[in-house]
């Protein structure tokens, strides 16, 4: 006979089982997370298993995390593919506004997106 599984206090007296609430949860952070059009960019590095990795990171103005992108390298390359991934997560909505720090790969990125897609254009 197997055991039952222990879970934290937090599942007590509640209506749904604990599977149930734990997927919906996964799928309310995975899918149901609209974010705004106006992003701010920043990256910086931290160090992971002793070695340092540069974080990419977006968040809207209300401080919605639009998405992020953990690189060993830091460039035009990686800059480009950080805007992609962050464009396919909140894909139905463009961003209109985007604030960049000072990097310069950054700002190198976003330009030569603008020339290969149309839609940059209007940030």
């Amino acid at each position: 006979m197997t055991k039952p599984i222990v879970r934290d206090l937090i599942y007590r007296r509640r209506r749904f089982d604990a599977e149930i609430i734990e997927l919906c949860v996964r799928w309310y952070i995975t899918f149901a997370r609209p974010v705004n059009t106006s992003w701010r960019v920043d990256e910086t590095y931290i160090r992971i298993r002793g070695k340092f990795s540069y974080l990419y990171r977006a968040v809207d103005k209300h401080g919605k995390t639009v998405d992020f992108l953990l690189r060993p390298d830091r460039g035009i390359a990686a800059a480009q593919a950080f805007f992609r991934k962050a464009l396919s997560t909140s894909m139905p909505r463009w961003p209109r506004k985007i604030t960049l720090d000072g990097h310069l790969q950054s700002h190198m990125a976003l330009r030569l997106l603008r020339r290969e897609d149309p839609k940059w254009e209007v940030c």
